[in-house]
């Protein structure tokens, strides 16, 4: 692993301890382990804002990303030379006959 992933891991562990774990009691794992998915499931990874991803949320950025890939991928598919090659067919083998 990195320097960036354990940076990226550190932060987010400490934030989870700031903004979750620190300012209440937790008596037992039991009810810690509950709030601990909400919270990441229900907060941090959907609405929580990260200046690491232009301030948005990590789905968002995803989503984003996700929508910008398949955009390129339908373009660079369309424009795409040997996407017209017909099936079975390579370029080049009909030079090399006769």
């Amino acid at each position: 692993m990195g320097a960036w992933e354990n940076a990226v891991a550190e932060t987010f562990c400490a934030t989870l301890k700031r903004e979750l774990i620190e300012p209440r009691a937790w008596p037992t794992r039991k009810g810690l382990h509950p709030a601990v998915f909400d919270y990441i499931e229900g907060w941090y990874n959907v609405r929580r804002l990260h200046s690491s991803v232009d301030c948005c949320s990590p789905a968002a950025w995803e989503a984003l990303h996700r929508e910008a890939d398949r955009l390129a991928a339908s373009s660079t598919q369309a424009a795409c030379p040997s996407n017209r090659i017909k099936p079975g067919r390579h370029p080049g083998r009909e030079a090399r006959k006769g």
